[in-house]
Order: C-alpha cells, then sequence, then structure tokens
C-alpha cells in the first residue's frame, strides 16, 4: 500500500511540475540605454573645448546611473550621480533609435545639488555608442558621452569653464575594470 501512495504522489508531482508555465521576464522600453556606467568629467569652454588644466579635475571615475521612468517610457530617460559629483537627477529626451538624449530646457534637479552650483541643469549632445569604448582591461564596451550645464556654477566660473563634457564606459561588473 505504502509503495501505490508513493508512487501516486510522485505521479502527482511530476503532474504539477510539468503543467507549470515559466513567465518570460521582459526587459524595460529604455533597456539599450540604461545602465550603470564610469565616468569622467572635464572642465569646457563655451564651445566644448576642454579646457588645460580642467581635464580630469575630479581625480578618476565615478558612477552615473541611467534608467526607465516609472512610466517605461521610451522616449524618456533618468540620468542620476548618486551625488558623486555635484548632484545631478532627472528625466531626459531620449531618441532610441539612436541612443541620444538631452534635456530640451533647464531642468531643476531631484536630487541636492552641491552648494556651488544651482539645482537647474542641461544635458545636450548625449549619446551612446554600442561597442564604443574600452574597459581597463581592454574588452570592448558602449560607451557614454554628453555635456552638463549648471544655471549657475561657481566652482566652474572660478576655474574659467562653463560646462562639463562627461564621458565614460558601461559598467562590466569585473574588478579589473573598476
Amino acid at each position: 500500500m505504502k509503495k501505490i501512495f508513493y508512487i501516486a504522489v510522485s505521479l502527482l508531482f511530476a503532474f504539477i511540475v510539468s503543467s507549470c508555465e515559466k513567465d518570460e521576464v521582459g526587459g524595460t522600453a529604455t533597456q539599450a540605454a540604461a545602465g550603470q556606467w564610469y565616468v569622467t568629467y572635464d572642465g569646457c569652454d563655451a564651445n566644448g573645448k576642454v579646457v588645460p588644466d580642467a581635464a580630469d579635475f575630479n581625480e578618476g571615475r565615478s558612477i552615473l546611473l541611467t534608467y526607465n521612468t516609472p512610466a517605461n517610457d521610451a522616449s524618456k530617460l533618468y540620468i542620476d550621480d548618486l551625488s558623486n559629483f555635484l548632484g545631478f537627477k532627472g528625466v531626459m529626451d531620449l531618441q532610441l533609435s539612436g541612443l541620444t538624449f538631452s534635456t530640451s530646457a533647464m531642468i531643476a534637479s531631484e536630487r541636492t545639488p552641491s552648494s556651488k552650483v544651482s539645482d537647474k541643469f542641461t544635458i545636450t549632445d548625449g549619446v551612446i555608442v554600442p561597442g564604443g569604448g574600452v574597459q581597463k582591461n581592454g574588452s570592448k564596451t558602449d560607451s557614454i558621452s554628453f555635456y552638463l550645464q549648471y544655471e549657475t556654477d561657481n566652482y566652474a566660473q572660478s576655474n574659467n569653464y562653463v560646462k562639463y563634457f562627461v564621458h565614460g564606459v558601461r559598467y562590466s561588473g569585473l574588478a579589473e575594470n573598476n
């Protein structure tokens, strides 16, 4: 009798397991542009030319995030420096077909900016290039670049530049690329 019970339970279990469907987990609408990035900030003049002695003034790379909005709109993308630089976070316009992004006007940061800058900023000429970057270990990865300008930036003005050229590569997850 025990043998019949175990066989019946095993068959019931096998039936239940085989009848379950696996739900496919999809990505977000902005998946191609979303990610974690290692970026460097360079001070630039109004024409976008890096000002001598202003390159890499933040002494290395910092983390930046790009991610979808709660509405999962394919034409909008969040950008967030996690307060690693001067404190900016906001929603940009995204052209997913060309992986380009910008803000159409000054936007107020959703993050508390440093005391050196105003809370309003613009992002222009943003682009993500698939395979356009190189990690520290030499492997190819995506690159990101854009110009960042604050409405008022006492730090930049005192150092003879007006905006920042932000550029970097997608985070790989490998310690050798940190």
